[in-house]
């Protein structure tokens, strides 16, 4: 119990973390890591998980990116033996045995870069590394293809390690090795959940190398081991009694392939000590272009009133469009308690306090002291429709508030500067503006309904690392087929995917990663507390998501998943409710389980149901679905209220690509098409019953469906899945099927 209210007490106050790791608990287990277990190192590791900066850290002019993409020396190690002989201390190479050593990509999934069985399906540790050289800050320092001194205020600059995605834990080293020979290595921080960005403040290491040159080596030891307690969960199979010698397979609880390793981009960052961390789009804004927005600029730190910020729009030409500058004027924690002598008047009387982290400090600039109307308009963003982003430049100066544009060049040069590429959001609640009957985007009246994909962001050869070109194929093909929405299934999707999305006007529903969850406990709940904070806090920006799903396919006809579900939402809706009620982003789940059985589907705003009549139920026989599924959805809106909207997040059948049957056998393309064809005839009936009747309470508040799957994807191996799963309407090749065309045609028809 004791150790649970740690975890519960850390995980709320993740905001304010500490800027380095002390990761004493983690530091200690590792150790003595013979004496601990899978899961205590992983409760450990989400005790001392750190994220100073959840956000990807934005390059501009003023802020130096070292890529430290490349080829990494790479070892699989099955017993552990890394942590006991310290391979973090040591040049890989010379520690790994030469069957387990190989160089291994940076970013891609490991999986199919090797070609050998055991080393695709492998489950366990993995050790990753690289090295680079480096100057202190204090010698001249060429990046990016030119010699740059940082000039910042007190010569100090911060160093911020970022790599974009790990799955699924990771422990990470710093180890510096000076020109004199002197060696020393820092444990730098530890990560739990992938596919979202790892990103730590490692300055206190960097900031003390003083020799003149000194070789820095990153070290990353990585598991892709899933257990019952992590999100998402498997389990390791004992097979002994069938091999003859202890043997064991992994078996997870999703159907899909665990791709693992280090998938996003790593990169060191060099940021101005005072900088500006981010730009929050607040939804306060008038509702027409030209009415500006307002914005608040987060810095890395509270800072003093000699600072100002200076923005302006970029215009095609590049000459500015418009400049604003405010100061920030700190605000104090609680006139009740501070001393007497400090106030908002009398701010040096207040900095001893603000050092010693007193009664009297300042609140976070993240708050409304530095916020500001915009004076130029931004394009809103539409669904289908293509939208570019409106560039903005927000600088951070010092000792310049009364400077004139032209001597801030000469007496206060820029310290910091941060673009935001801004599509800005329609108010309201999107669904409801789109399906409303009186949309003015349809003249005729007919509602929109929601037509899509529920997705997998897989590229061959390279697991969850999908190149830009990958990405924009994908999106031009859903546009193509006129699709309107997809579902990051079932998991986080990259920041390119979701910028591409808000520029090509495809609506997002974002999935946390908590697939298949068939255990509920106290650890599993704060991880996933914490996978769905760090979710939110770097996609909130985006437009393009209209929804956000907080798990799919749960066991919810168990009892406990009543209290775990209702803690989860509670906390969305309240700890994280800038990004759920007041961004009026509907919060779901996609559910499997009848509704008789069903424990949580009153919790939502929506319901998402996944459902596969004519395949896993009644198989072969399409004449089953219209009745089966009308009589589901109903007992769902029965249940639950009429009012309560309803999405159908996923049916479809098995294909194989160029099987063909005259009389509609299953795993054919016919057999594909011909059942799309009958659910789709249900979907447009259920939508002109829904706007037809809408005083009627029997009606079912139906919005629309998504295809599973939008293209052929890997997954472990079964006797249900010959070479992956092959739902999609695409190959994994990204070549049609004989259902994609029919589906075009009905997407369109439904555009006109």
């Amino acid at each position: 119990m004791k150790l649970f209210t740690v975890i519960l007490f850390l995980s709320l106050n993740r905001l304010i973390q500490e800027a380095s790791c002390n990761c004493h608990r983690l530091r200690k287990a590792l150790d003595d890591f013979s004496a601990h277990s899978y899961d205590e190192i992983h409760q450990l590791a989400v005790l001392d998980q750190v994220d100073d900066y959840i956000k990807p850290i934005k390059s501009s002019e003023t802020r130096n990116f070292k890529a430290l993409n490349g080829l990494y020396d790479f070892c699989f190690d099955s017993t552990g033996q890394g942590f006991r002989a310290k391979w973090f201390e040591k040049p890989l190479v010379d520690t790994c045995l030469a069957g387990n050593y190989h160089r291994m990509p940076v970013p891609s999934a490991f999986n199919d870069i090797l070609s050998d069985k055991t080393a695709k399906n492998y489950v366990g540790w993995m050790w990753y590394q690289t090295s680079m050289f480096w100057r202190p800050q204090n010698m001249p320092i060429v990046w990016n293809g030119h010699q740059r001194q940082q000039q910042t205020v007190d010569g100090m600059t911060d160093w911020i390690l970022q790599i974009d995605s790990i799955n699924y834990l990771s422990i990470i080293w710093l180890q510096i090795i000076h020109d004199d020979g002197k060696m020393e290595s820092h444990l730098a921080g530890s990560h739990v959940g992938g596919h979202l960005p790892i990103t730590m403040n490692v300055s206190s290491i960097l900031n003390k190398i003083d020799t003149t040159y000194a070789q820095i080596r990153l070290t990353i030891a990585v598991s892709n081991l899933l257990t019952p307690n992590t999100i998402p969960s498997g389990q390791m199979v004992n097979m002994t009694d069938y091999v003859g010698r202890p043997y064991f397979r992994f078996q997870p609880d999703f159907d899909f392939f665990n791709f693992a390793g280090i998938m996003g981009d790593v990169r060191l960052i060099e940021l101005p000590r005072y900088h500006i961390e981010d730009v929050e789009v607040l939804r306060k804004g008038g509702q027409h272009r030209n009415d500006g927005i307002q914005v608040r600029v987060c810095l890395n730190e509270p800072v003093w009133g000699d600072y100002f910020i200076v923005h302006h729009s970029l215009a095609g030409t590049g000459r500015n469009m418009t400049i604003d500058r405010w100061s920030p004027q700190p605000r104090l924690d609680d006139d009740d308690v501070r001393p007497s002598n400090c106030s908002t008047n009398d701010l040096d009387a207040c900095r001893p306090f603000v050092k010693e982290k007193e009664k009297c400090q300042l609140l976070s600039l993240c708050h409304d002291e530095l916020s500001c109307q915009t004076k130029f308009g931004t394009n809103e963003w539409l669904p289908i429709k293509p939208t570019s982003p409106t560039i903005i430049r927000f600088s951070l100066h010092k000792d310049a508030y009364y400077l004139t544009q032209q001597q801030m060049a000469s007496f206060a040069p820029e310290q910091d500067s941060f673009e935001l590429r801004l599509i800005r959001r329609p108010h309201g609640n999107i669904l409801d503006q789109l399906l409303s009957p009186s949309s003015p985007s349809d003249s005729s009246n007919t509602p929109r309904q929601l037509q899509g994909f529920g997705m997998h962001h897989e590229q061959l050869f390279s697991g969850r690392t999908m190149s830009l070109s990958s990405i924009m194929k994908d999106l031009y093909l859903l546009k193509e087929m006129g699709a309107n929405i997809i579902r990051t299934s079932h998991y986080p999707y990259s920041r390119a995917y979701l910028e591409a999305c808000d520029e090509l006007g495809l609506m997002v529903i974002a999935e946390c990663p908590a697939v298949g969850l068939g255990t509920f406990n106290s650890v599993k709940l704060i991880l996933h507390k914490q996978i769905l904070l760090e979710m939110m806090q770097r996609d909130h920006g985006h437009p393009s998501i209209v929804m956000w799903s907080l798990a799919n396919e749960p066991q919810s006809q168990l009892v406990e998943s009543r209290a775990y579900f209702e803690s989860l939402v509670h906390y969305a809706r309240n700890d994280l409710r800038q990004f759920t009620i007041d961004a009026n982003r509907p919060i779901s789940a996609a559910l499997a389980q009848s509704h008789n059985d069903d424990k949580i589907g009153d919790l939502f705003d929506v319901l998402m149901i996944n459902r596969y009549y004519g395949w896993y139920e009644c198989t072969g026989v399409l004449e089953c679905i219209s009745y089966s599924l009308v009589k589901s959805l109903t007992g769902w809106s029965d249940k639950y209220g009429h009012n309560k909207p309803l999405l159908l997040s996923e049916f479809g059948a098995d294909t194989l690509a160029g099987l063909h049957s005259g009389t509609d056998e299953i795993f054919s393309e016919e057999f594909q098409r011909d059942l799309i064809i009958e659910y789709e005839r249900v979907f447009d009936q259920l939508v002109v019953n829904r706007t037809a009747n809408s005083m009627d309470r029997r009606r079912i508040n139906f919005l629309g469906a998504m295809i599973w799957n939008f293209a052929d994807f890997s997954t472990h191996e079964s006797l249900l899945r010959v070479g992956g799963n092959k739902k999609g309407i695409f190959t994994k090749a990204r070549e049609p099927k004989l259902a994609a065309g029919i589906v075009k045609q009905i997407y369109h028809s439904r555009l006109t």
